[in-house]
């Protein structure tokens, strides 16, 4: 007696077996289905961010950059005013600190110009301008692919000394 019924369940859960096998096989051919559209859909997310992030990252290097420059301007023109102000200065010795200072923030297309032109003649608390101008575009990391020629100009004052 103890056979037949160990028979019966084995016939029954035979077929059944066979069935979640199928249940098994279809339900992985429907996740491959799935992952293979979830791929396709992130590499469509990706080539519609990915110039989109390129393009605001470049935008900021050159944003950061214009501010470098101008920086890079102010400082050299408040130190050729410092040189300009004093005792036996001359303009060759102003024009090259702001050069010197320039050259090594690789600042290019640059050209200084210094109020007044003879030091020789300067009295005492005379006003002594020194102008630096540069052309943006050649100071630009992706040069004139943004904007246009504009220049930039700073200038710095001082009293002779």
């Amino acid at each position: 007696m103890i056979t037949p019924l160990t028979r019966s369940i084995a016939v029954q859960t035979a077929p059944r077996e066979s069935v979640l096998r199928q249940d098994a096989r279809r339900k992985s051919a429907q996740r491959r289905d799935e992952s293979n559209s979830r791929q396709g859909g992130a590499a469509v997310e990706v080539a519609l961010c990915l110039p989109v992030l390129l393009l605001v990252t470049l935008l900021f290097i050159e944003f950061t950059n214009s501010i470098f420059l101008q920086q890079s301007l102010k400082a050299a023109s408040y130190e050729g005013v410092r040189v300009a102000i004093k005792q036996g200065a001359t303009i060759s010795d102003v024009t090259e600190i702001c050069a010197s200072i320039l050259d090594g923030r690789e600042v290019v297309e640059y050209e200084i110009s210094v109020e007044p032109t003879d030091f020789s003649i300067m009295q005492r608390g005379t006003l002594t301008t020194v102008t630096i101008e540069v052309d943006k575009a050649q100071n630009r990391l992706f040069g004139m692919l943004l904007g246009s020629n504009d220049t930039i100009e700073i200038e710095s004052f001082g009293l002779k000394e």
